[in-house]
């Protein structure tokens, strides 16, 4: 354990950290897809419901068809998110309820020939 902490700061100190760049840097391409990014955010925020359920795109939002297109398919991806954490939610919770009501059936095996009458009252008829 020591050598092995010994060899991972001698490695450290060895390493040649001049091409790291600093995390605020962003490249050319890095800044076109964060501004894409904010696009179709804002696109997304535009988005109203309509009275089936579903959302809609205004026709009077100025943006390319491109931005738009990647709206469209980011709202459905968001969407289909959302609705399978919430199928998840409920199928653990149905799960914890059931393993529940199967820990409640569960009879004791120590039970008494009187305490067994009153637990199971067809089976002594």
């Amino acid at each position: 354990m020591q050598k092995s902490y010994r060899n991972a700061i001698v490695q450290l100190y060895s390493m040649d950290i001049r091409h790291i760049k600093p995390d605020n840097y962003m490249t050319d391409e890095q800044q076109t897809n964060t501004s894409l990014q904010q696009q179709v955010d804002e696109v997304i925020r535009s988005f109203v419901p309509t009275g089936d359920g579903s959302w809609k795109l205004p026709d009077n939002i100025d943006v390319s068809e491109d931005v738009k297109y990647a709206a469209t398919l980011e709202k459905r991806r968001r969407d289909t998110e959302s609705a399978l954490g919430k199928a998840n939610h409920k199928l653990n919770i149905e799960a914890a309820v059931r393993q529940q009501l199967q820990e409640d059936m569960v009879i004791p095996l120590d039970l008494t020939e009187e305490q067994k009458k009153f637990s199971r009252p067809n089976e002594t008829r």
